[in-house]
């Protein structure tokens, strides 16, 4: 994530600690959850 700008940077930190706090309650929900930000972070533009 680091040579993303920093506003894609902090907007992707909020939503894995949103998906790492929900684990604590429901990890099956977390696990969907992360498997679709990955696939979405995946899809994204190249950044490198």
């Amino acid at each position: 994530m680091a040579p993303l700008p920093p506003q894609d940077r902090q907007r992707l930190i909020r939503h894995l600690l949103a998906i790492t706090d929900l684990a604590k309650r429901d990890a099956e929900l977390a696990a969907r959850r992360l498997d679709a930000f990955l696939a979405d972070f995946q899809d994204g533009p190249d950044v490198g």
